[in-house]
C-alpha cells in the first residue's frame, strides 16, 4: 500500500519478479509505471528502480511540461486504469 515510505520500490520489485521469466525468454527492457492505490506517484527522479518520472524520461519524455501533464492525467483520471 502506498502509505509506507518504500511502497514504490516494493511494488516495482514484485513486478520485476513476476515478469522475469518473460525477460529471460526475449530480449527486451521492462518499464514499470507504478501508481499507488491512493493515486500516489513518486516525484523522485530515481534510477534504481526507475521512478514514474524517470521511466518517462527513459522513454524520451523529458519536457517538464509534458511530465507534469502526464502525471496530472494519471492522478486525476476519473477512471484510473487497473495497474498491478
Amino acid at each position: 500500500m502506498d502509505s509506507s515510505e518504500d511502497w514504490e520500490e516494493k511494488k516495482d520489485a514484485e513486478k520485476r519478479s513476476r515478469y522475469a521469466p518473460v525477460l529471460e525468454f526475449w530480449t527486451m527492457i521492462q518499464f514499470n509505471f507504478t501508481v499507488g492505490v491512493r493515486g500516489s506517484i513518486s516525484n523522485v527522479d530515481r534510477t534504481e528502480p526507475l521512478s514514474f518520472t524517470s521511466t518517462l524520461k527513459a522513454l524520451g519524455i523529458t519536457s517538464r511540461i509534458n511530465l507534469d501533464r502526464i502525471r496530472e492525467v494519471v492522478v486525476n483520471s476519473p477512471s484510473k486504469p487497473m495497474i498491478s
